[in-house]
């Protein structure tokens, strides 16, 4: 998961499981600063939105093709599979996140 924008910064974010990375996911490592994380409970977040249909944007992979030719037109079509989400978590901070399929289920999840 990436983070893009709001209250922590740029960067990789991973869900973690339990001890031993064995059982139920338990937790957010979101990227505060050089090679530190900020340890947040699966629980405390209060909503996830997406922000971005399912599938193509064909409009950003024309855009990217005409922009950056085939290299734009690949990129485009790579992000196929990602979704752009908003997290806002009980404390009030907020993060724009781009996941995968799985990770968005462990994130709907939590909030059920």
């Amino acid at each position: 998961m990436k983070v893009l924008a709001g209250d922590f910064k740029t960067g990789t974010a991973l869900i973690h499981r339990g001890r031993w990375g064995l059982g139920k996911h338990t937790h957010i490592n979101m990227p505060k600063g050089f090679l530190s994380y900020d340890r947040v409970e699966l629980k405390q977040i209060a909503t996830v939105k997406p922000l971005a249909e399912n599938g193509v944007d064909w409009g950003a992979t024309a855009a990217g093709g005409l922009a950056l030719g085939p290299i734009g037109l690949l990129a485009g079509l790579a992000s196929a599979g990602r979704k752009l989400l908003a997290i806002e978590f009980k404390d009030g901070r907020r993060a724009m996140v781009e996941c995968e399929g799985s990770e968005l289920k462990v994130l709907l999840a939590a909030v059920f």
